[in-house]
């Protein structure tokens, strides 16, 4: 009887292994965190660039049939959370679309994409 009474008394988790097993989660996911952050933040700029993008394509397939670019309401709203759109328009009748990308930090230099049609701006954050 005594050694099935030490076989269940061992079977259990001491507080020191609980909180050994608790550090380690919490040094896990200091690293994992941050890094999942950025990921989801990177994936939401990629995608707020192929909105963009097929905005400027749809401008272009209205000028095309139209003789004119459409206006703000006219094209898709984004469904991407942090995005804000802005839109302008010159007095020669061409566009400029510019996405502010609030979950991006202040200051890089991608939290504001611009297209217009003629370029997309700033040149360096278009592409991988």
């Amino acid at each position: 009887m005594e050694g099935k009474i030490n076989l269940i008394k061992g079977r259990g988790i001491t507080l020191i292994e609980l909180l050994v097993a608790v550090a380690i989660v919490g040094i896990i996911s200091m690293f994992a965190i941050p890094s999942y952050s950025s990921t989801i933040a990177l994936a939401n700029k990629h995608e707020t660039i192929s909105y963009l993008l097929s905005l400027q394509i749809k401008q272009e397939r209205y000028w095309l049939s139209e003789g004119k670019y459409a206006g703000l309401s006219g094209l898709p709203a984004p469904s991407i959370d942090g995005v804000t759109l802005t839109y302008s328009e010159s007095k020669d009748g061409n566009y400029s679309i510019a996405a502010s990308l609030g979950f991006l930090d202040e200051s890089n230099p991608c939290r504001l994409l611009t297209i217009t049609p003629y370029e997309n701006l700033p040149h360096g954050c278009w592409g991988r």
